[in-house]
């Protein structure tokens, strides 16, 4: 069972106490995550985003997008990452921006595939 959003899905500022689980959401329009807060694991698995923002967000714990769909512009910039992050099997349809992303431990992109531009700022710190 997956949950659909039909226009844009907001979580700016927003701040998980837990783990999130965002498995399976189709994200018709846009989907902002900025300057939101996982305290916990976030997990993105199989999930089909159209534009996506997740400008200075922070990930405390584990963070999977594994085969997950970002079908519009993707943005991460300032994101930092302090437990291991998995794109594994992700598909990125527009234009991929990593600016400025701190990854603290193991980021894994194995079988991901990029279609459109993506920038050099993509490291691992």
């Amino acid at each position: 069972m997956s949950t659909k959003f039909n226009y844009s899905a907001v979580f700016s500022e927003a701040e998980f106490d837990e783990g999130a689980s965002f498995d399976m959401v189709e994200a018709s329009l846009a989907a902002w995550f900025n300057e939101t807060k996982f305290h916990g694991d976030a997990w993105f698995d199989g999930t089909n985003f159209n534009e996506t923002r997740f400008d200075n967000a922070k990930f405390d714990g584990d963070a999977r997008f594994v085969n997950t769909k970002f079908s519009g512009e993707t943005e991460f910039t300032a994101t930092e990452f302090s437990g291991n992050t998995v794109f594994d099997e992700a598909t990125f349809g527009g234009d991929a921006r990593f600016t400025d992303v701190k990854f603290s431990r193991e980021a894994l992109f194995d079988g991901a595939k990029f279609s459109g531009d993506v920038p050099d700022e993509v490291r691992a710190q």
